[in-house]
């Protein structure tokens, strides 16, 4: 599991987008929308979706609804993702 974590924190590393994303839906009292999110971390809906489905993917965040229009994600625990934005807080 540690190698795993590690893994992790450095991939999100690589690209501070995906560090904006999981700390604005760690500060969110319910799931945010695709377009909520690109608005609030100053990315267009495109680049913003290529990142939510890569966290989805990496299980740290989940989709809790999704319509032809509209989806919805929020912050996941599956990996102790508020563990892994700490740790990534000391490299920065």
């Amino acid at each position: 599991m540690a190698k795993e974590f590690l893994s992790l924190v450095f991939f999100l590393l690589r690209d501070n987008n995906y560090v904006k994303i999981l700390v604005y839906l760690s500060k969110q009292d319910s799931p945010c929308s695709l377009r909520k999110i690109a608005r609030n971390i100053g990315l267009n809906h495109k680049n913003t979706s290529r990142y939510l489905n890569s966290l989805v993917e990496l299980g740290l965040i989940e989709v809790v609804y999704s319509a032809s229009n509209m989806t919805l994600y929020r912050f996941s625990d599956k990996f102790k993702t508020k563990e892994i934005l700490e740790t990534i807080e000391k490299f920065s």
